[in-house]
């Protein structure tokens, strides 16, 4: 398994401990009382284990294989900061690990000599485990990140560049070239063309660099992006693209490539306007390719938010519209006047829909199935551990 974040791999830890440490104390409750010495000697031990390692520090340089390139990186000043952090840490943890393996000796030998009841036993050790896990996951999860919009600071500061792009009020991209598709600052003030996210789209890139690589303006119309925030000696100038084709819009032809390389190349010559070009594998043979020309036929974008798009379409004849939205399957949904539709991919990214003739209601709903059967699995397993533990926990008080 491959995980983004390194620290990713602590939560299956945390999952994983407090589920041997439950299998150990149900083994352990279970057992007759003659092992318990065995189990004490056992923590007695281990306890001096740590102590003797915590004794010894002296013996360690705390240094690494690494120290090399990080010494000539950060300097001989951060460097010693961090043999002094390594040490800090190794201290630190030995010191709670062996107040841990107190606590427990001291819970199996309160429970063994019966200074305490089995239930304050399993209390005991359920707080010792939560207090455990807490301060584990304070390591890694920073809770001052978890505030309210109205504590939050602001990031970014916004440029003259950026209030004069806001004073639009229509759907629209930006677009900052010096940030490129990673541009948190741009993504946090306007509607961006990219922003920094974990997950990338794969032909989206594929298509950002073919752009770059090629300068093929049309792409940036196709996208909407009506505003390009280029760099000057005097700052960022907001630049209006007056070919920006909109939210949606229809085509006259629809061309088939037989591959997405071949889908590719005809974007270097395409006239977005007019035409949009499918890959043959992804486009139903039913559908017309080409259509008459009418000026009069609309397309508006009406509702906007994160999980719904709906647009009012009004033609004489039928009509190809494409969508300057990314095209992802597993979850966006087509119904025109209520009835299901199918969404195709045109253009290497974009959305594209076959709409009768007439006026419709055309919505994209995002509500992907698999979301609703995890949610409900999510709250089956939480209804159930809270049904087991409390059943646990009631059998347990009975015997004590």
């Amino acid at each position: 398994t491959k995980f983004r974040a390194v620290s990713s791999i602590q939560v299956i830890l945390e999952f994983c401990l407090p589920v041997l440490a439950a299998l150990g104390l149900h083994a352990l409750l279970q057992s007759d009382k003659k092992s318990m010495p065995k189990l004490l000697r056992f923590g007695g031990g281990l306890s001096g284990v740590l102590l003797l390692l915590l004794l010894s520090k002296g013996m360690f340089t705390f240094t690494g294989a690494a120290d090399a390139y990080l010494r000539e990186g950060y300097g001989e000043v951060l460097f010693a900061e961090l043999v002094a952090a390594r040490k800090t840490v190794f201290t630190q943890d030995l010191t709670r690990a062996i107040l841990f393996c107190l606590f427990l000796l001291a819970g199996v030998a309160g429970y063994w000599y019966k200074k305490i009841s089995r239930t304050a036993f399993i209390a005991g050790m359920l707080a010792l485990l939560l207090f455990d896990l807490l301060g584990i996951s304070q390591r890694y999860i920073d809770r001052d990140l978890f505030v309210s919009g109205a504590r939050m600071a602001q990031p970014f500061k916004p440029t003259s560049a950026d209030r004069i792009v806001q004073q639009d009020s229509t759907h629209y991209r930006v677009y900052e070239p010096r940030l490129g598709l990673t541009g948190g600052r741009t993504a946090y003030f306007h509607n961006a063309l990219g922003g920094y996210h974990g997950a990338k789209p794969r032909r989206f890139e594929e298509l950002f660099q073919y752009f770059t690589t090629h300068n093929i303006t049309g792409v940036l119309n196709m996208l909407n992006v009506k505003y390009v925030l280029s760099e000057d000696e005097t700052g960022l100038q907001p630049l209006r693209n007056p070919d920006a084709l909109g939210p949606a819009w229809f085509v006259d032809t629809l061309r088939v490539a037989n591959s997405a390389d071949a889908a590719l190349e005809q974007l270097k010559t395409l006239d977005f306007k007019t035409t949009a070009v499918a890959i043959e594998n992804e486009i139903s043979l039913a559908i017309p390719k080409t259509y008459p020309a009418d000026s009069a036929a609309t397309i508006v974008l009406k509702t906007v938010t994160p999980g719904l798009l709906e647009y009012e379409t009004k033609s004489a004849t039928a009509r190809f519209a494409v969508f300057s939205e990314m095209y992802y399957p597993k979850g966006w949904t087509l119904t025109i006047d209520g009835a299901a539709a199918s969404i195709y991919p045109v253009n290497y990214v974009l959305r594209g829909a076959y709409i009768p003739e007439g006026t419709h209601v055309v919505r994209m709903e995002f509500n992907p199935p698999v979301v609703a059967i995890g949610t409900g699995i999510r709250r089956a397993a939480l209804a159930l551990f809270i049904f087991l533990s409390g059943g646990l926990f009631y059998r347990q008080s009975r015997k004590a």
